[in-house]
Order: structure tokens, then C-alpha cells, then sequence
């Protein structure tokens, strides 16, 4: 008698825990999250120089290897309280062109990176180059982060909140690495 209670308990607990149906490394084993991707000015260093523009727009280009879903962008900014929103450009021939996608509106705060959700997914290909950026409220200017790099960078006639499509705007000729990167993670 001992046994066959014995015996019952071991196949509900069996049964219960996923044993019998071959599920005990799935059920039991842990997932790591997905590593972040990003592409743009590296996140884990904090621009050098800033710098103050009502926009500012960069090239970069997605290594080998590199591609990735990019779902958010994120804008390194020196002052607080001012409205924003960054956009992503597709490249043509060197200067930016047509509008891929805008992020939602957000407002900045001085010295991290501000994070804003792109308004859609967007695929992000190996080898091919993007123009990212941001354009702040009221046409003033606003301080930002860079570092030392030869990327030009661009500013937009726009005015705010309105990203236009194509690209409406010129080149600085000052070459930066603009504080500004993509990222395959969500706003926190």
C-alpha cells in the first residue's frame, strides 16, 4: 500500500513538473535577454565636446555582420527641458535623403542619453549607411554631446515636431561623431 501511494504521488509530481511530457531542461532552464545592438556613437562613452544646434543629423554605417531590428534612438543632450524627436535617414551617395522613420516626441535631460521609441521597427542592413539625428522645439538651440570623428554632420531646416521627407537641410562640414546612436532595445 505504502508503494502504490508512493508510486501515485511520484506520477502526479512527474506530471505536474513537466517530467513525463520531456520538459524538464525547457522548463527549468533559464533564457538570457537578447544582447542590445546598437549602431552609432558608442553608448558605453560619454560624448567628449558639445556643442549647441537646433538639429543635428550624422552618418554611420552598420558593420559586417551588423544587422539588427532597430526599435528606439537615443540623443545625448547637455540641457534639460527641452522637446525633441530624432529621425533616421536613409544615405545617398554621402548626404542624407529619404526619411525612414521618426521617433515619438520626447523632452531631454541634460548630460545622459535621452531615449526615444522609434514609431516603428526598422530593419537595419550590414554594410549600409544611415543618417541619424534629432531636431529639438522652437528652432533654438539646444547643447549636445559629440566626440572627435569624421563624420559630417547635418542640420535640417524643419521646424519642430516635423521631420520632412526627404531630408531638407545641409551640410555643417564639421566633422564630428555625433552623441546619437540606434538601438534594437526599447525605452525603459
Amino acid at each position: 500500500m505504502k508503494k502504490s501511494i508512493f508510486a501515485i504521488i511520484c506520477v502526479y509530481l512527474a506530471c505536474c513538473s513537466g517530467v513525463l511530457a520531456g520538459n524538464v531542461v525547457t522548463r527549468f532552464a533559464s533564457t538570457a535577454p537578447p544582447a542590445v545592438v546598437t549602431l552609432g556613437h558608442d553608448p558605453a562613452v560619454t560624448p567628449t565636446s558639445t556643442g549647441t544646434s537646433p538639429s543635428s543629423f550624422a552618418r554611420f554605417v552598420a558593420p559586417a555582420g551588423g544587422s539588427f531590428t532597430a526599435r528606439s534612438i537615443r540623443a545625448y543632450f547637455t540641457q534639460s527641458g527641452r522637446s525633441w524627436i530624432g529621425g533616421v535617414y536613409a544615405d545617398s551617395a554621402g548626404s542624407p535623403a529619404a526619411r525612414i522613420v521618426v521617433s515619438a516626441t520626447g523632452t531631454t535631460v541634460a548630460n545622459v542619453y535621452n531615449c526615444s521609441n522609434l514609431v516603428s521597427p526598422v530593419s537595419i542592413v550590414a554594410e549600409t549607411a544611415y543618417f541619424e539625428g534629432w531636431l529639438v522645439d522652437s528652432g533654438l538651440s539646444i547643447g549636445y554631446g559629440y566626440s572627435a570623428g569624421t563624420n559630417a554632420r547635418w542640420t535640417t531646416a524643419d521646424t519642430y515636431s516635423a521631420l520632412s521627407d526627404p531630408f531638407n537641410g545641409s551640410n555643417t562640414g564639421s566633422p564630428r561623431m555625433l552623441g546619437t546612436y540606434l538601438s534594437s532595445d526599447l525605452c525603459p
